[in-house]
């Protein structure tokens, strides 16, 4: 009786062994299935669309992994998929604009949405702006606050000021001093002034240092020019750009390397009486590393092929000349 119940046993086992085995292969076989349909919907669609050849080379090359099937047909439906070229745009006066043409997107930094504005450049992307210009200590900053009333952006960066160093009572009294330099105040003055946005974000300095430390590949010489000065919130924008990963080519107009604003007259400049940027020296090391590294970086201004290598890019060529 106990091998009749042994024989048993494993009989069921056997059985229960086949069953899961069955069901396995099963569910391989539905998922097999359900991969091939949506890589073939995919198709459909890439096919479909006037950049069909390009779109259904990249499904079916990528599409047969089961996490790429769910994905593809969102990608080839979307601009990423083709890449596009965005537009940096800096404050300098009279910027050297690339034609309409010859960018797919628009990225600003601190007040440039002005010139955006002025040659109608349409609503950019993304901007970068920097905490300083809500404190109110310099006249600069709120000349640049002026000129932003009535703008806006799709995606705000916040550019923060560093972190207090010292003791508690030295960092609660910088603290308390930059105040309205924190997000909790920038938001508010800016929206009184008319400017709006459709996402603020603030990753953090340490975020955007980690940005620049694995663009510039740790750069020991690139490093001590931002010890010294950290990039400028142009080269920020840059910066985010090529990290997103969306964009092919990156042009770079209204950049001088200096503090002259297309929208009014910088105080700074008498009081200082030199025109030159601060973070000039981080800016061209940066901007020099990234030329050679990427080659995919490009500029309507004269003054920063001069400096940095970066390939000049004639302002009244078209989109064709960055192929």
């Amino acid at each position: 009786m106990a091998c009749e119940g042994q024989a048993r046993s494993a009989t069921e086992l056997d059985l229960i062994s086949f069953g899961l085995r069955r069901q396995t292969e099963l569910v391989k076989k539905q998922t097999r299935s359900n991969l091939r349909r949506d890589v073939g919907k995919g198709l459909d669609i890439a096919i479909a669309s006037r950049r069909g050849l390009m779109a259904a080379i990249l499904v079916r090359s990528t599409a047969y992994s089961q996490a790429w099937a769910r994905h593809a047909r969102r990608l080839v439906t979307t601009k990423w998929v083709f890449m596009s070229t965005l537009l940096v745009l800096g404050s300098k006066p009279e910027p050297a604009l690339p034609p309409r043409d010859a960018f797919d997107a628009l990225a600003c930094a601190n007040a440039s949405g002005h010139s955006a504005a002025r040659f109608s450049l349409g609503t950019p992307r993304f901007t970068t702006m920097s905490a300083n210009l809500t404190l109110g200590h310099a006249p600069a900053n709120k000349i640049a606050l002026q000129a932003l009333c009535g703008l806006r952006t799709d995606v705000l960066y916040l550019y923060p000021r560093s972190s207090p160093a010292g003791g508690p009572i030295r960092r609660l009294s910088r603290y308390m001093k930059n105040y309205r330099a924190t997000p909790w105040y920038v938001r508010p003055k800016l929206s009184s002034l008319g400017y709006g946005w459709n996402e603020f974000r603030n990753p953090g300095l340490a975020y955007y240092q980690m940005v620049f430390q694995k663009l510039c590949d740790d750069d020991p010489k690139i490093l001590s020019c931002m010890a010294r000065k950290r990039p400028s919130t142009g080269l920020l924008a840059l910066a985010l750009g090529i990290s997103m990963g969306r964009y092919s080519r990156y042009i770079l107009a209204g950049f001088s390397f200096q503090i002259t604003h297309a929208y009014a007259d910088n105080p700074r400049i008498a009081e200082r009486n030199s025109a030159d940027s601060m973070h000039a020296d981080t800016d061209i090391a940066l901007l020099t590393r990234w030329s050679r590294k990427f080659g995919t970086i490009f500029t309507t201004e004269a003054i920063v092929n001069q400096r940095t290598g970066v390939p000049l890019l004639p302002p009244e060529a078209g989109g064709s000349a960055l192929r």
